[in-house]
């Protein structure tokens, strides 16, 4: 999976095609893009950042909470899922 900078997460290889992703058209915000432990190649399912720190489920993933969020300051870069 490859993550652009407006939050599309577009397979490549195997992987089958993600759903429900978020996007952001003409905003260069999305950040990072972590998998499940539950996503196959022909399931793809994990989590997208924004630059704001919002963390976006695709794919079936479970909703999980927010560490910070600072709307209008584009200031985080990594999502570290544990």
């Amino acid at each position: 999976m490859t993550l652009d900078g407006y939050g599309g997460v577009h397979p490549f290889g195997a992987s089958g095609a993600v759903s429900g992703e978020a996007l952001w058209p003409n905003w260069d915000i999305a950040r990072a893009v972590r998998y499940s432990q539950d996503s196959t190649a022909a399931n793809p399912m994990g989590w997208t950042l924004d630059g704001w720190g919002g963390i976006h489920q695709f794919g079936g993933a479970p909703a999980i909470p927010m560490g910070g969020f600072w709307p209008n300051f584009d200031i985080a870069t990594q999502l570290i899922i544990g």
